[in-house]
């Protein structure tokens, strides 16, 4: 019996199956998954993850039996996809957490838990807010306000992701719309956003993005995406498109940066057929230039090479008076970082919007 339960997650039951019997099934479930179709004039190949769960006999609940299924396929996800494991109960025990935590987002998606923090991007040069990145927060009524190094991970490996950063693009297009409408905003203010991988490699992220801006009423020039440098070098098919779809938003004038620079180790010839207009240079450099030889040369560099491709170079991360003199001396154009402010909520940005970009960057920087 083949059954869907929602999303890209199925179910299969085998009557009156053995260990080996469903081993065996597995294997050539994903044997023939790996074969490649044509789909609209393109080639499709489609790997799974598989949890093998089986019921002990007697009268145990069907529910058990999923659940189990369930935290055997996260282990096969966590082992490097494209696999299958045996359900044991002491991987109960590690994965419960994500299983809970999983069940909580979908919960907290459908009811609306989450909300947008932004925090602002200073032109080094003018000291002026130039720009915000939006930031997921989540209200969890068990686990309080909960940060996205907590359940980015776990969105990412059940898929929810996808959902989760579509209400986040809708709701930066929509806020940064409502600010422009009331006249807050500068000439050239970007929203940035975060574009995950997975949301990239799922195709048809342009449409969305295309849709977002209008429902919102928001010019393109407006918005922002930010990749990272790791899922825009993405090999095959799949990475092929993205940067297509990205060229063609760009082309609309939707900006794009580069995230955490410096780590994906692209090359510079890809670098320089990439759809871009700004390098965000990774906060672990940005960290290091105090006193850290390499990590200043690593920045300088990165600026440099920047500005040698027609585009910007943000630092992010930045903390310190002595951090942001190093970045200042760099010719670093602009910079994030707690120095200026943290990640705000709306009322907040709302406050330092209607009191004018005074100078945030005097001296020792200001914290909004």
């Amino acid at each position: 019996t083949l059954a869907r339960l929602g999303g890209d997650e199925f179910a299969v039951l085998i009557d009156g199956a053995h260990e080996a019997h469903a081993v065996a099934v597995a294997r050539r479930l994903l044997g023939s998954l790996s074969e490649p179709v044509w789909l609209a004039d393109r080639e499709l190949s489609v790997t799974a993850s598989i949890g093998i769960a089986l019921h002990p006999g007697g009268t145990g609940g069907s529910a058990e039996l999923l659940r189990h299924a369930d935290v055997a396929m996260y282990a096969a996800k966590e082992a490097g996809r494209d696999r299958f494991e045996l359900f044991h109960y002491d991987m109960a025990r590690e994965l419960g957490e994500q299983l809970g935590l999983e069940h909580e987002l979908r919960l907290g998606l459908q009811r609306g838990e989450f909300t947008l923090y932004y925090q602002p991007e200073v032109d080094l040069e003018s000291g002026k807010i130039v720009g915000v990145e939006a930031l997921v927060r989540w209200s969890s009524p068990r686990r309080g306000l909960v940060l996205p190094d907590r359940f980015i991970r776990v969105a990412e490996t059940t898929g929810l992701i996808l959902a989760l950063g579509e209400f986040v693009l809708r709701e930066a297009c929509s806020q940064t719309a409502q600010w422009r409408n009331e006249g807050l905003l500068p000439e050239g203010f970007v929203t940035w956003v975060n574009l995950s991988g997975r949301q990239l490699m799922s195709g048809g992220f342009s449409d969305c993005v295309r849709l977002a801006l209008h429902d919102a009423g928001l010019p393109a020039e407006c918005l922002g995406l930010e990749v990272t440098e790791t899922a825009l070098v993405e090999e095959g098919t799949g990475g092929a498109r993205a940067r297509a779809e990205l060229q063609q938003l760009h082309d609309e004038g939707v900006r794009i940066a580069i995230d955490d620079f410096g780590t994906g180790f692209s090359s510079l010839g890809q670098l320089r057929s990439f759809p871009v207009d700004m390098i965000k240079v990774d906060r672990s450099f940005v960290q290091g230039v105090e006193d850290g030889a390499k990590d200043a040369a690593i920045t300088a560099n990165l600026v440099t090479l920047a500005h040698a491709l027609g585009l910007l170079a943000i630092a992010e991360g930045i903390e310190s008076d002595t951090q942001l003199a190093s970045l200042r001396g760099l010719g670093c154009d602009l910079a994030q970082g707690y120095l200026f402010a943290r990640p705000l909520p709306e009322a907040q940005v709302r406050t330092v919007l209607t009191g004018g970009f005074g100078d945030l960057v005097s001296g020792s920087g200001v914290a909004a």
